[in-house]
């Protein structure tokens, strides 16, 4: 992250974030200052942009799952929210973060293309153009690297036939 520009810039600021993010993880006093951290196990910094972004339990799952990077209406609310409480810097975060939302689902995962195309539209913003007749992850690397990364989608295709051929 810290060599793409779009996710992070140098000097930012870091901020603590929990990767099991309910809520539940900090202790806070009656005036809502922070005073302590409960479970330290996923917890880790991030950047303003990652640390804002609206955790999933705001997403709408039906629409998120088949790939729709649209704001669900718990994220407009947070936005709206944030707006209204003078924190415009924070509704950015939330309006710009399906990034943020979507690398958990392919880093250390096995993505389905789904996945990949919505990470593709939260990183670019391009238009997903579903005419496109790429049917496997191997082809979307092919279309993705233009072809500079033929030999490992090569590999990837014969992966696949393989696993197809146990299947």
């Amino acid at each position: 992250m810290q060599n793409s520009p779009r996710l992070w810039e140098e000097g930012e600021q870091t901020f603590l974030k929990h990767a099991d993010d309910k809520g539940d993880q900090i202790m806070v006093d009656k005036d809502g200052k922070f005073v302590g951290v409960i479970d330290w196990e996923w917890a880790y910094t991030a950047s303003k942009s990652e640390a804002f972004a609206a955790p999933l339990a705001l997403v709408d799952v039906n629409p998120f799952f088949d790939g729709i990077n649209d704001l669900s209406s718990n994220e407009e609310h947070l936005v709206n929210a944030y707006n209204k409480y003078g924190f415009p810097d924070l509704a950015k975060c939330v309006r710009d973060g399906k990034v943020y939302q979507r690398l958990p689902m392919v880093i250390g995962q096995q993505p389905d293309l789904v996945q990949l195309r919505a990470l593709e539209h939260a990183l670019t913003g391009k238009t997903l153009d579903c005419a496109v007749n790429i049917e496997t992850i191997g082809e979307w690397v092919e279309d993705m690297a233009g072809g500079r990364y033929r030999m490992q989608v090569l590999a990837m295709k014969k992966i696949e036939k393989v696993v197809a051929a146990k299947d």
